[in-house]
């Protein structure tokens, strides 16, 4: 055998060694980035699944379950989709292929150990240390199955060309063959090492030349495929940062607030409620999740808040829902207290929900009892009083007219309320001198009356004057100023 057939043999092989290589290489590639993208897709997929059907397996709803069965079988990478209550030990839910749905149940954990071309997963739905159920999910892997098959056979295909066209090649360039091929076989080593991009060097401008820069092409978009790859891994794993990162920080302003807030389903199930909240009802928040509202109601409105949400949902009759109002709260050792609420509606995934602000009036009921009570109080005190008391403005009007008063003057505290008491008690005779007393205050903060005891004329309701004792008093009340006399 001449060395040059065993240059073109050699050649051939290394070539062919190296075509399978790197076919091999990127066949390998190719099956481990499909399955840990099917197995991405599929653990999301499962988990988004739970997750959807979390409140509805914690409230028992059968109905909105169904509803989401039928929706997620309509994919065509869900075989089926069964649903088993842990607790009770029975199945809630199971739609799909009968065949597969008959089958006993086998969770698969390598893709390399599906042989009926279906993947078994399972999660679980879970309440804080509780399990509730489980999520038993069949989804095909026909399609990934097909792609790495057709990929394997094409990439089968253009090694088994590449090889034919080198043998070809070498026959006419044994020599230059050997130094390029050893080039290429060093570079598709080091992309089977993972050094994806790795460039060759192409001298001349022949076949050689050709298949180096096609390897040199080929390895480029390797590199980029894999870049774009990890520019997706990236940013999705940005997202998910961001996304936690507002998460925690909505549930840090929530469980700080000094406020309750209480978020509840369109059926009055507490979906969420901040430890304020759950506090002012003598609770704590997991106490309370899961739970009807009304429990934090005393009768009548215990019994009545379903009705009322049903109506509103039904005709957007208005009792609390978008208007305010104080009420009553039941706390769990049994007492009642008021309490201020606002309750506004929002939409999350088409469904109605409600988030509800409360707030403990008590102190504030206190004050203004007290602010009554004072109020009364010295309405007695100035009814009781023997004496005659009016109260003006600055500008002079009557605030205010004691019975006394009424009895002195002959006039009805209605008559005069608002009048300035110039024209309606004092002598024509003495009311410059008012007027003059009234702006000297005005302009100094001083009256030759103020707080002396003096005696003057008064003017009766009939035109009649009379002898008075005067005392004058200032007043001051939310910036304005008063006098009493």
């Amino acid at each position: 055998m001449s060395f040059r057939l065993k240059i073109i043999i050699g050649v051939a092989l290394i070539q062919g060694t190296l075509l399978l290589l790197l076919t091999w290489s990127s066949v390998q590639y190719l099956i481990q980035t499909n399955q840990q993208e099917l197995a991405i897709r599929n653990e999301t997929l499962t988990h988004l699944i739970a997750e959807i059907t979390h409140d509805a397996v914690l409230t028992g709803d059968l109905e909105r379950l169904d509803r989401i069965s039928q929706q997620a079988i309509l994919s065509p990478e869900i075989i089926y989709l069964r649903i088993i209550d842990m607790q009770a030990r029975r199945t809630l839910i199971e739609t799909g292929a009968a065949q597969s749905i008959g089958r006993p149940f086998v969770q698969d954990t390598r893709f390399e150990d599906v042989d009926d071309g279906i993947f078994d997963t399972a999660v679980m739905i879970r309440e804080g240390n509780q399990t509730l159920a489980r999520v038993e999910l069949g989804l095909s892997i026909s399609h990934a199955v097909a792609l790495i098959e057709g990929a394997r056979n094409k990439l089968l295909a253009i090694a088994a060309i590449s090889v034919l066209l080198v043998t070809l090649l070498s026959y006419f360039l044994g020599t230059w063959l050997t130094r390029g091929l050893t080039r290429l076989r060093l570079a598709a080593g080091a992309i089977a090492n993972g050094e994806f991009g790795r460039q060759v060097e192409v001298l001349g401008d022949d076949e050689l030349a050709d298949a180096g820069r096609s390897f040199n092409t080929m390895s480029r978009h390797l590199a980029e495929s894999q870049e774009a790859m990890q520019r997706s891994m990236t940013e999705s794993q940005h997202l998910m940062e961001v996304l936690k990162e507002k998460d925690q920080r909505l549930t840090a302003i929530l469980t700080t607030a000094v406020d309750g807030f209480i978020t509840l389903d369109a059926h009055g199930i507490i979906d969420d409620i901040n430890p304020a909240g759950a506090a002012l009802f003598g609770y704590t928040s997991q106490e309370l999740l899961g739970r009807n509202v009304s429990c934090l109601m005393p009768e009548p409105d215990h019994s009545h808040h379903n009705d009322y949400l049903r109506r509103y949902l039904a005709g957007g009759e208005r009792k609390i829902i978008g208007i305010g109002r104080e009420v009553t709260g039941l706390r769990k050792d049994g007492s009642t207290f008021p309490l201020d609420l606002a309750v506004s509606e929002m939409r999350l995934n088409g469904q109605p929900m409600f988030v509800g602000l409360v707030r403990d009036i008590s102190e504030r009921r206190q004050i203004e009892a007290a602010a009554r009570r004072s109020a009364a109080m010295m309405a007695a005190l100035v009814n009781a009083n023997l004496d005659a008391l009016v109260t003006i403005d600055m500008q002079g009007r009557i605030v205010e007219f004691s019975p006394q008063a009424e009895a002195m003057f002959g006039l009805s505290r209605d008559e005069v309320l608002g009048n300035n008491m110039a024209e309606r008690l004092i002598p024509a005779e003495l009311r410059d001198r008012h007027t003059a007393g009234m702006a000297r205050y005005t302009a100094t903060g001083e009256g030759p009356v103020i707080g002396q005891r003096i005696e003057v004329s008064a003017m009766r309701g009939d035109g009649s004057t009379f002898p008075v004792e005067l005392t004058v008093q200032v007043i001051k009340v939310d910036g304005d100023t008063l006098f009493t006399a």
